[in-house]
């Protein structure tokens, strides 16, 4: 924006050498653009990872933001630099942090059409509930967008968990009622018909993620489906969302 320094402008075409220069020369690493850019940011973007490394090692902050609260991370993600998002993670990337118009990183990555990033971010725990001011979720801008790919890695991510969440309830079977698989599985519990709402995706609902049971419904799942909770059969989805004040899962 004409108020690069000289490290910003190494940084963002990948330059390591004159990088390395600059800062043994006293360059400041965390000076920024009139909009906020670091040179920091500018290198994740691009997908310099060696000079990220560097840029880290002399002190650059991971979690800047700049003047739209735009970080490092999301301008990685938002560029499909998969590695690079996962070697932010490694050094202390926040993963949920929102800009001014709550975009997060997640976000930013699925509303360009990034999978492998989508995926990678999912992974490592990215808030799917999360919504920016226009009350969008990640999952609704792959929607919106066409991207295909990246609404099968939100299905992909969440039958990898209900995969781990239904193997440690198997191996926990015998253990202690007060375990958090015995907890989640007698909170709800459905009856065998073809037409019973499953632990997962009831859970999905009360927790209001809508990524979970978007993909639930997707694969199969009953919209009317019933079960059991606290003592009362015929209990839908749409009463736990009700119940719960979910209006976007409603």
């Amino acid at each position: 924006d004409g108020n690069g320094t000289a490290l910003m402008l190494a940084a963002q075409d990948g330059h390591e050498r004159v990088v390395e220069l600059l800062l043994q020369r006293g360059a400041e690493v965390d000076l920024h653009s009139g909009t906020g850019y670091t040179a920091l940011m500018l290198a994740a973007e691009r997908g310099h990872e060696r000079v990220v490394e560097l840029l880290l090692k002399r002190g650059a902050e991971i979690n800047k933001q700049d003047s739209d609260g735009c970080t490092v991370l999301m301008a990685a993600a938002g560029n499909g630099h998969e590695r690079m998002a996962e070697l932010l993670l490694r050094r202390g990337a926040e993963l949920n942090l929102q800009d001014s118009g709550g975009s997060t990183a997640l976000m930013c990555a699925a509303f360009n059409g990034h999978p492998a990033t989508v995926l990678r971010l999912l992974r490592a725990g990215a808030d799917t509930k999360l919504r920016r001011e226009d009350g969008k979720s990640a999952l609704q801008y792959a929607k919106e967008n066409g991207h295909s790919a990246c609404v099968e890695a939100f299905r992909q991510h969440i039958a990898e968990v209900t995969a781990s969440q239904r193997e440690a309830a198997a191996g926990g079977a015998g253990g202690a009622s007060s375990g958090e698989a015995a907890a989640g599985a007698s909170a709800v519990a459905s009856s065998s018909s073809l037409g019973s709402l499953p632990a997962e995706a009831a859970k999905a609902v009360v927790e209001g993620d809508e990524a979970a049971l978007l993909a639930w419904l997707d694969s199969g799942g009953q919209v009317n489906a019933t079960c059991w909770a606290g003592g009362v059969s015929g209990i839908t989805a749409l009463m736990f969302a009700a119940q719960e004040g979910h209006e976007r899962v409603v």
